[in-house]
């Protein structure tokens, strides 16, 4: 048994990446929102695995897009956790294996993976297994936006095996997570991603945003996402919006 993978071109935002390059071909991966994420603070948003019922966490500002779209399309939830019950039970090196024979799988032109439409690194062998995945593939970009900023840190005692740093993996520290104080403690190593509601809000905050990927492939910058999909009434996020 393998695991799922998506081609860009069946997501809305990713397929615009072909707007600004015509050098990459790329698939995405992904696990259950919310479930996979350990360290989700203020986008926190799970649907239920058999329903698709939606709830938020107690500390949300704004409800997960990649949640949202799980309750809606069931064929999406199941992949997710498709490829989260293979994967949540291994050992680092068994994940290793399975991920590299994956993506054997796809098309012998890609080189571009986004890890985590939906999800996120679940544990540190889960992270470890990632980077070591991209070390063996140099002629791959994978790239991921993460909360789990400790086992970044964690992964300096794999440093036996290859380097901390590998050119080829790049993570972006996603803003509103529970490690947020390790985004400005460790500027070195983390560049930020932040979700604002407006335009304008992101000038205020001197953030470029990102409409199509080309920062976070390309840039070493951190930059801002305006927020999309539709918010509960409840949160801050509709009554900002509701502001704009």
């Amino acid at each position: 048994m393998l695991l799922k993978f998506s081609p860009m071109k069946n997501n809305t935002k990713l397929k615009k990446i072909s707007n600004w390059s015509d050098n990459y071909v790329g698939y995405t991966f992904s696990l259950p929102s919310g479930y996979s994420c350990p360290s989700a603070d203020e986008c926190l948003s799970k649907a239920d695995k058999h329903t698709g019922q939606l709830k938020d966490g107690k500390g949300s500002l704004y409800r997960c897009f990649s949640a949202s779209t799980e309750a809606m399309y069931k064929q999406t939830r199941n992949q997710r956790w498709y490829n989260f019950e293979l994967l949540r039970k291994l050992d680092r090196d068994s994940m290793v294996d399975l991920i590299s024979k994956s993506i054997q799988t796809l098309p012998r032109n890609v080189n571009l993976i986004r890890i985590h439409v939906g999800g996120d690194f679940f544990n540190q062998a889960y992270y470890d297994a990632w980077e070591k995945v991209a070390y063996n593939s140099p002629d791959i970009t994978f790239y991921a936006y993460t909360k789990s900023l400790n086992y970044i840190l964690e992964s300096k005692q794999y440093l036996s095996c290859f380097p901390l740093r590998v050119p080829n993996f790049k993570i972006i520290a996603s803003v509103g997570g529970k490690h947020d104080d390790l985004i400005e403690k460790y500027p070195t190593i983390f560049r930020s991603a932040r979700v604002v509601h407006s335009i304008e809000q992101a000038k205020e905050l001197n953030l470029e945003i990102d409409y199509d990927e080309r920062l976070a492939i390309t840039s070493n910058k951190d930059f801002a996402l305006l927020i999309h999909g539709t918010q509960p009434k409840a949160s801050v996020r509709y009554s900002e919006l509701q502001l704009v």
